[in-house]
């Protein structure tokens, strides 16, 4: 017996869905984009993978915006004199729309699924676009899916939240208004586009004028009427007022930190260029500059090329030279900078032409295809079409690109090592970051780390040391760092987090104020004028392998390896005095009581004396240097040094042959305090000569702060 279809409203549903299975796909990849990559993203964020600049920005900045009276401000760039508010930076008004969505549960995860939302809408207008143009939805489904597959799609919002997630949905929504010939839908979608980020208006007037030259070249050669010229006369003359007039009032506002300003020139330090807007004209009067330019990191900046247009097949090649002149415009753009960012896979910078990628790959296909068909005698039968095999070679591409340079992968070939790859793993350490963050009071202010501030950033009040921040000439570190602590009820740092941040706070802040109230595996939480007990103390313990220390006298033992790794084991001609090991030269450790324990096996005829172990305390210099003045102010590079004159022991002791044993196993503890910044040091010395030792571990574990 036949099963007979649904009737009424299911029924119409799933006929309609039998109809249009692509359109069904596409929604669904929509969804399964959103929710992968937003899980993704948390997960990094959770992870401790982003960074005040700039999901801190961002999301301190949407905070205030729908919470306190302060518009889109933000306190991480105060020393750049900018107010504190981001439209200052980049003027991007439509972050507003954001509000009502991030009001429902503010904090940067919400930001960070908005921006993986906002990527996967691009699919929609991809497929609307594919369909008009090459009149068939499968084509168009596959085209879709080939955006959504695309490490160009999601390499764009990997690295923190950026407004420029925006550009891809908006402007390709507005070329679909245009190829559509609906030109007042255009126009609004084209000034949707504009009001994402101001630095998307040169590419859309590049793409407007490329596409004037192209009809009046077309009227001159056929005599036909085209009124699109006039649609794209209206959008050139739109887009430039716009680009002016928020160039004029970035440059008056923040003159050295908007992108029209020298602030940027850092990017461009091997061509000369002054900043973002000159680095054209500077190439063309210094082209020995511009050779220098290019061939840095040469090899890279192809690889760039190649997965940028590769990505898509090389079809945007062959489509309308209108959509491909911005692609070719930003590529010259990022070689000539010295800036990895700009040629890389995992930045937001790709979104500036992914939506012209998108269009110039979909007009290249429709291209070929007209070609194919020309060169192609017509069968005496009907035969199957093999159109969606060049589409269905997009997504083969992406999987290769993928394969290559995705982020996704832990360790993909043409990526930088400052963004994290890969799907994180949050670690214990990190969830005893989360439980200190947790003893923060909601409305406290809070003074932490570059990777710690987007965790606290949902309050007005949380600063940052300015780690990456541009300062004025008026505004110098102490100064800004200074009024930071004086505003703060509570100063975090975290000793297991990235290896800069773990010591720029301690070495710069005068901690005497504050009172350790808060420790668990290495994250310190510091009060102000605190008086009550410990809030939370959870022993740091750490297990130094022997093999992993600086082997001064012996070789690294696999054989006598134990979990930690290997072991030491000293060389047979051991003479008195002489250093077995140092190290393991770590950058710091939290402060509080210590016992280090030693598990070692020694072998010696002789009794007595046989080895003196140390521990022992080595300054760390914390320094900040003034890096690429301007006119307007500076940036500022940290670095550390040590001398090792200053090397202070804290703990000592010999190990003595027990009676008649030739054979000794111990397990040596030493008690020490630590204070921060200081290099730790572990050395052995043979007291004897013809001492054999064999090093397993050094575990330290915190017993009291």
């Amino acid at each position: 017996m036949r099963a007979t279809s649904p009737t009424g409203l299911p029924g119409k549903i799933w006929a309609w869905v039998r109809r249009h299975p692509a359109v069904v796909i596409t929604l669904l990849g929509v969804i399964v984009f959103t929710a992968l990559f937003g899980a993704i993203w948390v997960r990094r964020f959770w992870a401790f993978q982003t960074f005040a600049w700039d999901l801190g920005i961002y999301n301190q900045a949407l905070y205030d915006t729908t919470f306190t009276s302060h518009f889109f401000y933000y306190t991480v760039d105060l020393p750049a004199g900018n107010g504190g508010n981001l439209l200052a930076v980049h003027f991007s008004p439509l972050l507003i729309t954001l509000v009502p969505f991030y009001a429902l549960d503010p904090g940067p995860g919400t930001l960070l699924v908005l921006q993986a939302l906002a990527l996967a809408l691009g699919a929609i207008p991809t497929f609307l676009i594919a369909r008009r143009r090459l009149k068939s939805e499968t084509l168009a489904g596959l085209f879709a899916v080939a955006y959504l597959a695309s490490p160009l799609t999601y390499g764009t919002g990997w690295y923190d939240f950026h407004s420029e997630a925006l550009i891809p949905v908006c402007v390709l929504f507005a070329f679909y208004f245009y190829i559509s010939g609906r030109f007042k839908l255009f126009l609004v979608a084209w000034v949707v586009s504009l009001a994402v980020i101001e630095t998307i208006a040169p590419f859309l007037i590049i793409f407007a004028v490329a596409g004037l030259v192209g009809a009046l070249v077309a009227r001159m050669r056929h005599k036909f009427t085209d009124k699109s010229w006039e649609e794209l006369a209206v959008a050139t003359l739109v887009a430039g007022i716009w680009f002016g007039a928020t160039t004029l009032l970035l440059t008056s506002i923040n003159p050295n930190g908007a992108t029209a300003g020298p602030g940027y020139a850092q990017r461009f330090s091997l061509l000369g260029a002054s900043g973002l807007y000159d680095v054209f004209l500077q190439a063309a009067l210094q082209p020995g500059s511009a050779v220098a330019a290019l061939g840095f990191q040469s090899g890279e900046k192809v690889l760039y090329i190649a997965l940028v247009l590769g990505g898509f097949g090389f079809l945007p090649i062959f489509g309308e030279k209108r959509y491909l002149v911005p692609v070719a415009v930003w590529v010259a753009f990022a070689v000539l900078s010295n800036s990895h960012g700009y040629y890389k896979i995992g930045d937001q910078f790709t979104a500036y032409v992914l939506p012209f990628l998108v269009v110039g790959a979909i007009g290249g296909f429709a291209r070929v295809r007209g070609w194919v068909r020309r060169l192609t005698p017509v069968p005496a039968a009907p035969r199957r079409d093999w159109s969606p095999g060049i589409p269905s070679l997009l997504l083969i591409l992406a999987v290769i690109v993928s394969s290559v340079a995705s982020p996704l992968l832990p360790t993909p070939v043409g990526n930088y090592t400052f963004i994290s790859h890969g799907v994180p793993v949050v670690t214990a350490e990190e969830q005893a970051l989360h439980k200190v963050i947790a003893l923060i009071p909601p409305g406290a202010s809070v003074l932490t780390t570059t990777d710690i501030f987007p965790e606290v950033s949902s309050r007005p009040n949380a600063f940052v040391f300015p780690q990456s921040a541009f300062f004025r000439w008026n505004t110098s570190l102490p100064q800004a760092l200074g009024s930071y602590a004086n505003q703060s009820d509570y100063v975090l740092f975290d000793y297991s987090l990235q290896e800069l941040g773990r010591y720029l706070l301690p070495g710069f802040l005068n901690l005497t104020s504050y009172t350790l109230v808060a420790e668990d595996l290495g994250a310190c939480l510091y009060a102000k004028h605190w008086s009550g007990p410990p809030l939370l103390f959870e022993p740091f313990v750490m297990t130094i392998a022997g093999g992993d220390l600086n082997a001064l006298s012996g070789t690294v033992d696999l054989h006598d390896a134990t979990p930690a790794g290997p072991a030491l084991r000293s060389g047979s001609n051991t003479v008195a005095g002489g250093h077995m090991w140092s190290g393991p030269d770590l950058p710091t450790i939290p402060p509080g009581v210590y016992t280090a324990t030693l598990y070692l096996r020694i072998t010696s005829a002789t009794h007595g004396a046989l080895l003196k172990v140390a521990i022992g305390a080595l300054p760390l210099e914390v320094a900040a240097q003034i890096t690429n003045p301007t006119s307007q102010g500076h940036d500022y590079s940290y670095s550390t040094s040590s001398d090792p004159a200053g090397l202070v022991t804290v703990a000592g002791a010999t190990i003595n042959a027990s009676g008649n044993a030739a054979v000794t196993v111990t397990n040596l503890t030493l008690q020490f305090t630590w204070t921060p910044n200081n290099y730790l040091e572990t050395s052995g010395i043979f007291a004897v000569s013809g001492v054999h030792v064999i090093l397993y571990t050094v575990t330290l574990t915190q017993t009291a702060i």
